[in-house]
């Protein structure tokens, strides 16, 4: 730990380039972080030591353009959607995806989960997720429609196996991980 709290900022263009278009972070409490996977596009997750890489969009560095698609208002329509697919596509629209674009780096690719940040902005997805099922409990408790991946024909379904690999959890199905107080869950939001 530094005496610099916080998750560190933007990669420092003068360290070395990283990855995913980003550069290493050189202060606060994750500065010069090593991770040992990275995404190689075309091959995966792969075993590459590496430094935490962050590269805030250039034309955007306090964050206007992105803070526009995650401000209360949008917050608010995006929580107003009457089904699942409308209310999932504009999350993903919105703040879903401003997020990973406007910090880059580590966080824009499949390896997010290096970067700490990460697990912050996936709390707020999944706490709006969680408010938006509960503004109807009822109509919303098994509510699941659209199609399986964004680059799929397949519908999605309750009964479809959400895996992040068996070596890390068991693959379970979008019944057992739908509703955060059943199932493989157990979590609530104030």
């Amino acid at each position: 730990m530094t005496s610099n709290p916080g998750f560190g900022g933007n990669g420092d263009k003068e360290a070395p380039a990283s990855t995913g278009g980003g550069y290493c972070v050189t202060s606060g409490n994750f500065a010069s972080r090593h991770l040992a996977y990275d995404y190689a596009p075309g091959f995966g997750i792969q075993a590459n030591d590496h430094c935490l890489s962050r590269g805030f969009d250039e034309d955007d560095l306090e964050g206007v353009m992105a803070g526009a698609k995650v401000q209360p208002s949008v917050i608010k329509e995006i929580l107003a959607q009457p089904d699942y697919e409308s209310f999932s596509q504009m999350l993903q629209a919105g703040p879903g995806t401003a997020i990973p674009e406007w910090i880059n780096g580590e966080f824009n690719q499949y390896t997010a989960p290096n970067d700490p940040l990460y697990y912050l902005h996936l709390v707020q997805l999944d706490r709006l997720w969680w408010i938006w099922q509960h503004e109807d409990a009822f109509g919303r408790y098994h509510e699941y429609s659209g199609l399986r991946r964004h680059d799929f024909d397949f519908p999605a379904t309750l009964e479809d196996v959400l895996s992040v690999g068996t070596v890390l959890a068991p693959d379970v199905t979008v019944t057992d991980a739908i509703w955060g107080q059943e199932g493989v869950n157990c979590f609530t939001y104030y």
